[in-house]
């Protein structure tokens, strides 16, 4: 089997909005000549400081692709809302999985799909890559907010300032002082 691949389907909105970016760099409201970078830096910084620590940072729509059925699936993303369908080819044709063979069970770092007894996963699937599509959402991940808010408005404090001699990377995220800040918000990966 392949490495599991994740891909936002919907992006929800940042936790931190571009007035209350603006207000942390000191840039009056009325001044509109950077908010479009000022966008894109949040944007950037949320779905980078997402990657890092494997947590949902606002309510994303995800598609997660697999190969073929394992016994249960495991999503690296937390915290998992719901599932919303789980689909797989069949001669190349989209079929559903009737959401009554199986139900999520929400980890403390992960979601887990498993099978309701006496149920299987489908047997006809394609033989090929990324075969299978489970559709899921995440909800924003409440404990560590405001610690996700300071993480967003020190890194992209640091790059705007810092504009052209970086971008929105882990030496970025050291250098700001951001990273420390999510560091034991880093689900695992084993």
């Amino acid at each position: 089997m392949s490495e599991q691949v994740y891909q936002i389907a919907v992006p929800g909105p940042s936790p931190v909005t571009l007035e209350e970016m603006k207000t942390y760099l000191k840039i009056p409201a009325a001044n509109t000549s950077s908010d479009l970078l000022i966008q894109e830096l949040i944007d950037a910084a949320t779905a980078w400081g997402e990657g890092y620590t494997g947590r949902a940072f606002r309510a994303n729509q995800w598609n997660l692709l697999l190969d073929y059925f394992p016994p249960s699936i495991v999503i690296r993303r937390h915290p998992v809302d719901t599932i919303d369908s789980i689909e797989y080819l069949v001669d190349t044709v989209s079929t559903p999985v009737d959401p009554a063979t199986y139900y999520l069970r929400a980890g403390v770092q992960t979601g887990e799909i498993l099978l309701f007894p006496d149920q299987t996963w489908p047997d006809n699937v394609d033989d090929r890559l990324q075969a299978i599509t489970v559709t899921f959402t995440t909800s924003i991940y409440p404990r560590k907010f405001d610690t996700i808010r300071l993480f967003i408005k020190r890194f992209v404090a640091y790059v705007f300032v810092n504009r052209g001699d970086c971008v929105c990377d882990e030496e970025s995220a050291v250098a700001s002082g951001a990273l420390p800040l999510l560091g034991q918000m880093r689900i695992a990966r084993v």
